[in-house]
């Protein structure tokens, strides 16, 4: 990548990366509030307490209907008291479990807004290449590369929003809160996948990261080719 900017022209000045320093920084901050969603989600036991007060409901239901038959007003107490404190722990969760579920919404959230801010900055950068190579009559390699570099970022940025929106979906079905039947089935494989989710988004931004800095090399080259041509038409001292 050196050889090619270093040939006859000055390297690059910094301020040419603002962007992907920006990318990196934007990106940075959605692992770590990623990664703050796991860590908050492990310390739930939501559907532990759900099913001890369903639990609790059905042996109170089954003993009162017995205590005609002589059922003990001791035991059905204790039930009584055990549903009521699993009620209270259970609302304690759900204030756990809130803070677990905004927090996933605005990775999700922040995870869409970096990757659309990567592919409409390829979109736009594309269009400019073309609009300049054409201006000043330059190597239609310019837009090919832009082209392609454009290309191969898409796929990155789809696979990290789609990678979002299946570890949320998986949320969702393990949340007992959601109704959904049997949702402590949902809560190991919506681990795995938040886990995994996390590994494959850092990955997506890497790869979205090193097609900014080559499109930024890309402009650089372009600018020397515009300068080159500016100068040779009087354009430019």
């Amino acid at each position: 990548m050196t050889e090619r900017i270093t040939t006859g022209h000055p390297a690059p000045a910094p301020f040419l990366f603002i962007v992907s320093r920006i990318f990196a920084t934007l990106a940075f901050c959605v692992i770590v509030l990623m990664a703050v969603t796991v860590v908050l989600g492990l310390n739930l036991q939501k559907n532990d307490l759900v099913d001890r007060v369903r639990a609790a409901d059905r042996k109170i239901d089954q003993l009162a209907k017995s205590m005609s038959d002589g059922g003990s007003a001791q035991e059905l107490e204790t039930l009584r008291t055990d549903r009521s404190a699993a009620l209270n722990m259970l609302r304690d969760e759900q204030s756990s479990g809130s803070v677990h579920l905004l927090t996933g919404v605005a990775a999700v959230l922040a995870i869409v807004l970096v990757c659309s801010i990567a592919v409409t900055y390829f979109i736009g950068t594309s269009r400019w290449c073309r609009e300049v190579v054409e201006t000043y009559s330059l190597n239609d390699a310019f837009i090919r590369e832009s082209q392609t570099l454009k290309r191969r970022s898409f796929p990155w940025a789809m696979i990290a929003m789609l990678t979002a929106v299946t570890v949320s979906a998986l949320g969702a079905r393990s949340d007992p809160g959601t109704g959904f039947a049997n949702s402590a089935a949902w809560v190991t494989p919506h681990l795995v996948a938040a886990f995994l989710g996390l590994a494959v988004v850092s990955f997506c931004f890497v790869m979205l990261w090193l097609r900014l800095v080559d499109n930024q090399l890309l402009i650089h080259r372009l600018m020397q080719q515009v300068h080159d041509v500016r100068v040779a038409r009087g354009l430019e001292t």
